[in-house]
């Protein structure tokens, strides 16, 4: 969240909700939520075409910015999905997580 104060200074504030959900790591027992992905050309270039709308003022977005959104949009499409198809999300498996 973008605000400016009276000497017209620029902060970002964030949503404390995408920050519970992004943890951060301080030592070896919590890995970093990094991940690497390899896209085809086509793909990129559809990432690219959408990344003025993850812009901020004074700051282009990352192709990491753009990812990151096209995937919790898709995540939220995919949740749905398997609600519909399971009737609930499955619980997520503790080895797969690690």
């Amino acid at each position: 969240m973008l605000s400016e104060h009276s000497d017209h200074a620029l902060t970002i504030t964030h949503d404390q909700r995408m920050l519970a959900r992004m943890p951060r790591s301080k030592g070896p027992a919590l890995p970093k939520g990094h991940v690497a992905v390899r896209l085809d050309a086509p793909t990129i270039a559809r990432l690219e075409a959408l990344l003025p709308l993850y812009a901020l003022p004074g700051r282009d977005a990352t192709r990491s910015d753009g990812l990151r959104a096209v995937i919790l949009a898709g995540l939220d499409q995919e949740e749905q999905r398997a609600a519909r198809l399971w009737g609930g999300p499955r619980p997520a498996d503790d080895d797969a997580a690690r």
